[in-house]
């Protein structure tokens, strides 16, 4: 099994409330990692979402608080968009 790894950075303009968080976080830049497994036996490639984890803190902060949650996806892409809104 070949697993591969997506880093991305998400800006935020104003706090953000993710419910599988189940907390508000402030605005910032935040680190993204998607795992994608590989599906094999296939006479394609393809490849399966297997995880998405947000990092806190937000990048350039300060805090004693260092975490890496498990985020849906579909939750941080829909507080994304809202973000966007205004």
């Amino acid at each position: 099994m070949t697993i591969k790894t997506e880093v991305a950075r998400v800006e935020f303009r104003k706090p953000f409330f993710l419910p599988s968080i189940g907390e508000t976080l402030p605005a910032g830049v935040y680190r993204i990692v998607v795992d994608r497994e590989e599906i094999e036996g296939l006479s394609f490639l393809a490849s399966r979402h297997s995880a998405t984890m947000l990092h806190l803190p937000a990048l350039g902060e300060t805090s004693a608080r260092s975490q890496v949650l498990a985020v849906d996806p579909a939750e941080l892409e829909e507080a994304l968009a809202r973000d966007k809104q205004t």
